[in-house]
């Protein structure tokens, strides 16, 4: 169990290698080492978790729930990048969205069995309301044409500011029990779970968008794979 920590490290560090081979494969078109280099990203985040459970001991549901969403997220990333097809986006999309249901069922167990905080407050439903308000009307105003894909995108865009909100709630009912003892992972927390959102805003950019820009893209992928380490890292400090 030594040499845990130092796989952990290692997983981590190969992001910093494969993350930058893949944003050089995959512009301006998607390939099949740039799918190699992706999956492999992906991999080190589900990875991640499982070194996570394995070093801590965490067995509770918490971790599990954890590793799903991280592993349906695996999923996503490959039939997002197969190819262009709308089908194979639209499947991608399901994969994410249950993986974030993964993620919503995990930050609401551990917010009820921490804090005894039901499941959907009224205050979190009035976020992911607002939020998802404010998500429709910047794809209006940045004139992003979704076409068949309006439905799903829009369920798909429930799901990810409802993982933010459960996300920060949690953070924030554990910051306010006790900040020492839940800085760490509130941060991991807050910053994973905002990353994302910040990650798909970009993404509907370069997918429905006018303009495909390099930047945006790079900006999209590192904020992605920054945030699953982020989650797939609350397993230690969370169960």
């Amino acid at each position: 169990m030594k040499f845990l920590p130092y796989l952990m490290a290692l997983a981590v560090l190969l992001e910093f290698v494969f993350v930058p081979a893949y944003l050089r494969k995959c512009w301006p078109k998607k390939n099949r080492v740039s799918l190699c280099c992706k999956m492999i990203c992906a991999s080190l985040f589900v990875l991640s978790a499982v070194l996570c459970i394995l070093y801590s001991g965490n067995r509770s549901a918490y971790a599990y729930l954890m590793l799903c969403g991280l592993c349906f997220s695996w999923f996503g990333d490959l039939f997002l990048h197969i190819n262009e097809k709308l089908s194979l986006f639209i499947t991608g999309l399901f994969f994410f969205l249950v993986g974030h249901l993964f993620y919503v069922s995990a930050y609401s167990l551990a917010a009820k069995k921490l804090f005894g905080i039901p499941v959907f407050s009224p205050l979190d439903i009035a976020a992911v309301a607002l939020l998802t308000a404010v998500g429709v009307i910047y794809a209006s105003k940045t004139k992003m044409h979704f076409g068949r894909a309006t439905v799903p995108a829009l369920v798909y865009t429930v799901a990810l500011t409802s993982m933010m909100v459960k996300a920060c709630h949690l953070a924030a009912a554990g910051l306010m029990s006790n900040t020492s003892l839940w800085a760490i992972p509130a941060f991991l927390l807050i910053g994973g779970s905002v990353m994302f959102c910040m990650s798909d805003s970009t993404l509907a950019m370069i997918n429905f968008g006018d303009k495909k820009i390099y930047g945006v893209k790079v900006f999209n992928i590192i904020t992605y794979f920054s945030a699953q380490i982020c989650l797939a890292y609350t397993i230690l400090f969370i169960s």
